[in-house]
């Protein structure tokens, strides 16, 4: 033990050669360089000294550093984001798992949104495989024209997607209408303001907590709307479609839809429905308009059944 010296996660006492393996309160002994190493870790050029991202040392120093790293003074600078091999920030030999070289930028490769989600206000075009900055005032997007998320300092995100101007000052029983405060009615598109609570459709009386929801959240204990119905998850401040998958494709921008046959619809005992048809990538999809909450699951699966089609987006509203 006193050759290779002892460590944990947060109390390190290797000694030169050795680096500490784990990322746990457990001690642990420490390891010969060059073994296992993982991208954080970092060669004891001297006892009790770390270099981090260094793999090699040549007498006190590093001399050669882990992948996604580069020498710099005797410590290991990361290379640029996307990159896997530089030798200097400016200078990139080969990108990371997921990115390809673009005039000397590596840019992530994307199949979903989700891929795209460590590379700031972007959603993936699914045409190009890229991520694509969203729309001006939007931080989170799905596609080019629809925002799950404004820009909240400046604007309100509506139940569309789709961005309209903030409201200040606003009062109680108000939802803001293209920048101005409106009285709260049937069928707006976006909050509510009812005190502090979110995602209100209408208020109580006293104006301080919701009566009804925005479309897709459940009114919960204390009249509030923070809980997504199931199909729906929480982007922003909103609850939005879950987006579903087909085998091993996913269909999640809309802009890459060709639309094909116009709108139909239908009716299940007492229940109507009414949808879009598109195709895309060989494949029939259809985007559906619910207009009751209630039995979503049975009429989903009656549609999917009826159609011959895939049930990619749910839309719930109230009536």
């Amino acid at each position: 033990m006193d050759k290779t010296g002892t460590c944990t996660k947060r109390n390190t006492n290797c000694k030169a050669g050795h680096f500490c393996p784990t990322t746990d309160t457990v001690t642990v002994n420490c390891i010969p360089c060059e073994q296992d190493m993982k991208f954080g870790q970092g060669c004891y050029c001297k006892d009790n000294s770390v270099i981090t991202n260094c793999k090699t040392c040549s007498g006190d120093n590093c001399s050669k550093c882990l992948p996604g790293a580069f020498l710099n003074n005797n410590f290991c600078t990361n290379c640029p984001k996307g990159c896997g091999e530089c030798t200097a920030f400016s200078s990139c030999q080969k990108c990371a798992d997921g990115f390809t070289m673009e005039g000397g930028t590596c840019v992530r490769i994307c199949n979903t949104n989700d891929d795209c989600k460590d590379q700031g206000s972007t959603f993936c075009q699914i045409s190009l495989k890229r991520c694509v900055k969203c729309g001006d005032k939007c931080d989170i997007c799905s596609s080019a024209t629809f925002c799950n998320a404004c820009d909240g300092s400046t604007h309100i995100t509506t139940i569309h997607g789709t961005c309209t101007l903030l409201c200040n000052p606003i009062t109680d029983g108000n939802y803001c209408k293209d920048g101005a405060p409106t009285p709260c009615v049937a069928g707006l598109d976006s909050a509510c303001k009812c005190g502090f609570a979110e995602n209100c459709a209408s208020c109580n009386t006293a104006k301080d907590a919701c009566a009804t929801c925005l479309p897709n959240v459940i009114l919960g204990a204390g009249r509030t709307c923070t809980d997504c119905v199931v199909g729906f998850k929480p982007i922003g401040n909103m609850c939005w479609a879950d987006q579903q998958e087909t085998g091993d494709q996913q269909y999640r921008d809309w802009g890459d839809c060709g639309h094909r046959g116009g709108s139909f619809g239908g009716r299940w005992g007492s229940w109507e429905w009414s949808g879009l048809l598109f195709h895309q990538k060989g494949q029939e999809v259809i985007k559906l308009l619910f207009m009751r909450r209630s039995q979503l699951n049975q009429l989903g699966k009656y549609i999917r059944q009826s159609s011959g089609g895939y049930l990619l987006h749910f839309i719930v509203q109230r009536t």
